[in-house]
């Protein structure tokens, strides 16, 4: 993964994860978010990896809900008679 900037932008992605003594702290540029999650698939495959699937999908999970949908971009509109 890339250095983390100094600066993030607004389209930035990060999640901090805790589980027991661990912490994970990810992020990611936006539109990044499957190729973290394809490393951190990797990383947790490994058997010496205190990351298991289940975090990854908990991972993947706070990251979709992060993304801002189209949809919600737009203005609402009165409704037409």
């Amino acid at each position: 993964m890339p250095p983390k900037s100094a600066n993030p932008t607004p389209s930035d992605r990060s999640v901090t994860l805790i589980r027991g003594a661990h912490r994970w702290h990810v992020s990611c540029a936006g539109g990044d978010e499957q190729t973290l999650v394809d490393a951190l698939l990797e990383h947790a495959l490994s058997d010496e990896s205190p990351l298991g699937l289940e975090d990854v999908a908990l991972i993947r999970t706070r990251l979709a809900g992060s993304l801002r949908i189209g949809i919600n971009k737009v203005p609402s509109t009165p409704d037409r008679a």
